[in-house]
Protein backbone atom coordinates (compact mmCIF):
# COMPACT_ATOMS: atom_id res chain seq x y z
CA UNK A 1 0.00 0.00 0.00
CA UNK A 2 1.47 3.40 -0.91
CA UNK A 3 1.08 6.56 1.29
CA UNK A 4 1.61 9.92 0.38
CA UNK A 5 2.69 12.41 2.49
CA UNK A 6 0.40 14.81 4.76
CA UNK A 7 1.51 18.61 3.31
CA UNK A 8 2.63 19.36 6.80
CA UNK A 9 5.11 16.36 6.38
CA UNK A 10 4.13 14.96 9.77
CA UNK A 11 1.80 12.44 9.16
CA UNK A 12 1.41 10.15 6.37
CA UNK A 13 -1.98 10.34 4.34
CA UNK A 14 -4.53 7.56 3.83
CA UNK A 15 -4.36 5.72 0.20
CA UNK A 16 -7.36 4.29 -1.26
CA UNK A 17 -6.69 0.79 0.61
CA UNK A 18 -7.23 2.67 3.84
CA UNK A 19 -10.18 1.77 5.92
CA UNK A 20 -10.74 -1.20 4.15
CA UNK A 21 -11.10 -3.78 7.30
CA UNK A 22 -8.60 -6.30 6.18
CA UNK A 23 -7.36 -7.37 9.25
CA UNK A 24 -8.61 -7.92 12.63
CA UNK A 25 -8.81 -4.76 13.88
CA UNK A 26 -11.62 -3.67 11.45
CA UNK A 27 -9.99 -0.71 9.88
CA UNK A 28 -10.49 2.87 10.48
CA UNK A 29 -8.91 6.11 10.28
CA UNK A 30 -5.69 7.01 12.18
CA UNK A 31 -5.56 9.91 14.88
CA UNK A 32 -3.32 11.88 15.76
CA UNK A 33 0.19 10.41 17.19
CA UNK A 34 -0.56 7.43 14.29
CA UNK A 35 -3.21 6.26 17.31
CA UNK A 36 -6.04 4.27 15.08
CA UNK A 37 -9.78 5.94 15.92
CA UNK A 38 -12.02 3.76 17.29
CA UNK A 39 -14.78 2.96 14.78
CA UNK A 40 -17.74 3.39 17.47
CA UNK A 41 -17.76 4.43 21.45
CA UNK A 42 -17.45 1.57 23.91
CA UNK A 43 -21.63 1.25 24.14
CA UNK A 44 -21.37 0.69 20.45
CA UNK A 45 -19.51 -2.11 20.58
CA UNK A 46 -21.35 -3.19 23.60
CA UNK A 47 -24.50 -4.01 21.43
CA UNK A 48 -22.98 -5.00 18.51
CA UNK A 49 -21.63 -7.91 21.11
CA UNK A 50 -25.15 -8.52 22.58
CA UNK A 51 -27.14 -8.11 18.99
CA UNK A 52 -28.47 -4.86 19.66
CA UNK A 53 -26.88 -1.77 17.80
CA UNK A 54 -28.40 0.96 16.04
CA UNK A 55 -29.42 -1.00 12.57
CA UNK A 56 -33.07 -1.84 15.21
CA UNK A 57 -33.07 1.57 16.59
CA UNK A 58 -33.51 2.77 13.07
CA UNK A 59 -35.90 0.12 11.55
CA UNK A 60 -38.40 1.43 9.41
CA UNK A 61 -42.30 2.02 10.89
CA UNK A 62 -43.03 -1.47 8.55
CA UNK A 63 -40.23 -3.40 10.17
CA UNK A 64 -41.40 -2.10 13.61
CA UNK A 65 -45.61 -2.84 12.96
CA UNK A 66 -44.59 -6.10 11.41
CA UNK A 67 -42.24 -7.05 14.97
CA UNK A 68 -45.32 -5.97 17.26
CA UNK A 69 -47.80 -8.14 14.98
CA UNK A 70 -45.62 -11.60 14.78
CA UNK A 71 -46.39 -14.03 16.79
CA UNK A 72 -44.54 -14.25 20.31
CA UNK A 73 -45.80 -18.12 20.76
CA UNK A 74 -48.31 -20.43 21.13
CA UNK A 75 -49.74 -19.21 24.28
CA UNK A 76 -49.85 -15.76 22.71
CA UNK A 77 -52.77 -16.93 20.54
CA UNK A 78 -56.19 -16.42 21.36
CA UNK A 79 -58.43 -19.63 21.17
CA UNK A 80 -60.90 -20.00 18.72
CA UNK A 81 -64.36 -20.16 20.68
CA UNK A 82 -65.94 -23.12 20.90
CA UNK A 83 -68.63 -23.95 18.44
CA UNK A 84 -71.70 -25.24 20.14
CA UNK A 85 -73.51 -28.90 19.20
CA UNK A 86 -76.42 -29.60 17.08
CA UNK A 87 -78.18 -30.54 19.64
CA UNK A 88 -77.35 -27.36 21.83
CA UNK A 89 -78.12 -25.25 18.57
CA UNK A 90 -81.59 -27.41 18.12
CA UNK A 91 -82.65 -26.58 21.94
CA UNK A 92 -81.76 -22.87 21.47
CA UNK A 93 -84.78 -22.82 18.90
CA UNK A 94 -87.23 -25.03 20.85
CA UNK A 95 -89.60 -23.79 23.07
CA UNK A 96 -89.12 -24.79 26.88
CA UNK A 97 -92.10 -26.79 27.33
CA UNK A 98 -91.70 -29.03 24.53
CA UNK A 99 -88.03 -29.80 25.93
CA UNK A 100 -89.28 -30.31 29.18
CA UNK A 101 -91.66 -32.90 27.29
CA UNK A 102 -88.66 -34.20 25.39
CA UNK A 103 -86.55 -35.28 28.93
CA UNK A 104 -90.09 -36.24 30.91
CA UNK A 105 -90.43 -38.62 27.60
CA UNK A 106 -86.46 -40.04 27.58
CA UNK A 107 -87.47 -41.00 31.69
CA UNK A 108 -90.41 -42.57 30.30
CA UNK A 109 -89.18 -45.00 28.38
CA UNK A 110 -86.84 -46.22 30.77
CA UNK A 111 -89.24 -46.95 33.28
CA UNK A 112 -91.17 -48.85 30.70
CA UNK A 113 -88.10 -50.43 29.83
CA UNK A 114 -88.07 -51.58 33.85
CA UNK A 115 -91.39 -53.15 33.56
CA UNK A 116 -92.02 -52.36 37.00
CA UNK A 117 -95.48 -53.55 36.80
CA UNK A 118 -95.57 -56.88 35.01
CA UNK A 119 -92.59 -58.05 37.13
CA UNK A 120 -94.77 -57.21 40.25
CA UNK A 121 -97.31 -59.38 38.79
CA UNK A 122 -95.45 -62.09 37.43
CA UNK A 123 -93.93 -62.14 41.25
CA UNK A 124 -97.65 -62.81 42.24
CA UNK A 125 -99.09 -65.09 39.82
CA UNK A 126 -96.10 -67.36 39.16
CA UNK A 127 -91.95 -66.34 38.82
CA UNK A 128 -91.60 -68.85 36.63
CA UNK A 129 -93.55 -66.73 33.59
CA UNK A 130 -91.20 -64.99 30.79
CA UNK A 131 -91.40 -61.22 31.21
CA UNK A 132 -91.46 -60.80 27.10
CA UNK A 133 -95.30 -62.91 27.17
CA UNK A 134 -97.42 -60.82 29.26
CA UNK A 135 -97.43 -58.31 25.68
CA UNK A 136 -98.47 -61.00 23.91
CA UNK A 137 -101.12 -61.93 26.03
CA UNK A 138 -102.53 -58.75 25.74
CA UNK A 139 -102.38 -58.98 21.92
CA UNK A 140 -104.44 -62.16 21.96
CA UNK A 141 -107.34 -59.91 24.19
CA UNK A 142 -107.62 -56.91 21.86
CA UNK A 143 -107.73 -60.12 18.82
CA UNK A 144 -110.19 -61.92 20.95
CA UNK A 145 -112.71 -58.90 21.46
CA UNK A 146 -112.84 -58.16 17.37
CA UNK A 147 -112.90 -61.57 16.80
CA UNK A 148 -110.52 -65.12 16.91
CA UNK A 149 -106.70 -64.74 17.68
CA UNK A 150 -104.27 -66.49 15.33
CA UNK A 151 -101.06 -67.35 15.27
CA UNK A 152 -101.04 -64.47 11.69
CA UNK A 153 -102.70 -62.20 13.81
CA UNK A 154 -100.36 -61.99 16.56
CA UNK A 155 -97.40 -61.65 14.35
CA UNK A 156 -98.71 -58.91 12.79
CA UNK A 157 -99.92 -57.40 15.73
CA UNK A 158 -96.59 -57.38 17.22
CA UNK A 159 -94.92 -56.64 13.63
CA UNK A 160 -92.81 -59.67 13.99
CA UNK A 161 -92.01 -62.59 11.07
CA UNK A 162 -94.57 -65.40 11.46
CA UNK A 163 -92.15 -68.22 12.45
CA UNK A 164 -91.09 -66.04 15.17
CA UNK A 165 -94.89 -65.68 16.05
CA UNK A 166 -95.26 -69.53 15.90
CA UNK A 167 -92.12 -69.94 17.98
CA UNK A 168 -93.80 -67.70 20.76
CA UNK A 169 -97.09 -68.99 20.80
CA UNK A 170 -95.79 -72.88 21.08
CA UNK A 171 -93.34 -71.76 24.17
CA UNK A 172 -96.69 -69.57 25.76
CA UNK A 173 -98.78 -73.02 25.14
CA UNK A 174 -96.54 -74.90 27.01
CA UNK A 175 -95.77 -72.60 29.25
CA UNK A 176 -100.02 -72.69 30.33
CA UNK A 177 -100.70 -69.38 29.52
CA UNK A 178 -102.34 -70.46 26.24
CA UNK A 179 -104.43 -73.08 24.70
CA UNK A 180 -104.96 -74.15 21.23
CA UNK A 181 -108.29 -74.31 19.68
CA UNK A 182 -110.50 -75.27 16.54
CA UNK A 183 -111.78 -72.02 15.26
CA UNK A 184 -115.60 -71.59 15.86
CA UNK A 185 -116.11 -70.09 12.15
CA UNK A 186 -113.62 -72.29 9.76
CA UNK A 187 -112.76 -75.95 11.89
CA UNK A 188 -109.62 -76.15 9.03
CA UNK A 189 -107.93 -73.16 10.87
CA UNK A 190 -106.11 -73.31 14.38
CA UNK A 191 -106.56 -70.46 16.73
CA UNK A 192 -105.21 -69.87 20.24
CA UNK A 193 -106.83 -67.91 23.60
CA UNK A 194 -105.64 -67.42 27.02
CA UNK A 195 -106.05 -70.44 29.58
CA UNK A 196 -106.95 -69.33 32.96
CA UNK A 197 -103.35 -68.89 34.02
CA UNK A 198 -102.81 -66.25 31.12
CA UNK A 199 -105.68 -64.41 32.16
CA UNK A 200 -105.16 -65.05 35.92
CA UNK A 201 -101.95 -63.30 35.06
CA UNK A 202 -104.03 -60.20 33.11
CA UNK A 203 -105.63 -59.80 36.23
CA UNK A 204 -103.00 -59.23 38.04
CA UNK A 205 -101.30 -57.18 36.07
CA UNK A 206 -104.46 -54.70 35.81
CA UNK A 207 -105.01 -54.67 39.48
CA UNK A 208 -101.40 -54.06 39.90
CA UNK A 209 -101.24 -51.24 37.88
CA UNK A 210 -104.46 -49.20 39.62
CA UNK A 211 -103.34 -50.03 42.63
CA UNK A 212 -100.00 -47.88 41.41
CA UNK A 213 -101.56 -45.13 39.50
CA UNK A 214 -104.18 -44.63 43.22
CA UNK A 215 -101.22 -44.36 44.67
CA UNK A 216 -99.07 -41.66 42.57
CA UNK A 217 -102.46 -39.61 41.70
CA UNK A 218 -103.96 -39.87 44.96
CA UNK A 219 -101.04 -37.11 45.96
CA UNK A 220 -102.25 -34.61 43.30
CA UNK A 221 -104.36 -32.07 43.97
CA UNK A 222 -108.32 -32.08 43.21
CA UNK A 223 -108.80 -31.59 38.96
CA UNK A 224 -104.64 -32.35 38.63
CA UNK A 225 -105.47 -36.28 37.51
CA UNK A 226 -108.89 -35.18 35.14
CA UNK A 227 -106.99 -32.53 33.45
CA UNK A 228 -103.69 -34.80 33.26
CA UNK A 229 -106.12 -37.52 31.96
CA UNK A 230 -107.70 -35.47 29.22
CA UNK A 231 -104.01 -34.17 27.80
CA UNK A 232 -102.00 -37.35 28.26
CA UNK A 233 -105.27 -39.02 25.89
CA UNK A 234 -105.18 -36.49 23.59
CA UNK A 235 -101.19 -36.66 23.62
CA UNK A 236 -100.46 -40.45 22.70
CA UNK A 237 -103.56 -39.98 20.52
CA UNK A 238 -101.22 -37.51 18.31
CA UNK A 239 -97.92 -40.23 19.10
CA UNK A 240 -100.60 -43.02 17.50
CA UNK A 241 -100.93 -41.20 14.48
CA UNK A 242 -97.72 -40.30 13.61
CA UNK A 243 -96.83 -43.65 14.22
CA UNK A 244 -99.68 -44.61 11.55
CA UNK A 245 -98.45 -42.63 9.14
CA UNK A 246 -94.56 -43.44 9.33
CA UNK A 247 -95.41 -47.20 9.50
CA UNK A 248 -92.64 -47.28 12.65
CA UNK A 249 -93.28 -46.96 16.56
CA UNK A 250 -92.39 -43.26 18.43
CA UNK A 251 -90.49 -44.75 21.31
CA UNK A 252 -87.49 -42.22 19.88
Amino acid sequence: MTQSRDPSGDQPAAGPDAGAGGDDSGGGTLGPGGAQAPVASAAGASDRENGQGSASESASPESASAEETRPQGPHTESAAPERPSVNQSLDARMRPEVLQISDVMRRWRVLIGRRIISRRAIANVDPRIDLSHVDVLDVVRQLQQDSEATVGGVARAMRIDPSRGSRIIADMVEEGLLLRDVSAQDSRRAVIRRSELGEALQAELRKVKMALLEDILGEWAPGEAEEFARLFAKFVAGMERASADSGEGCGG
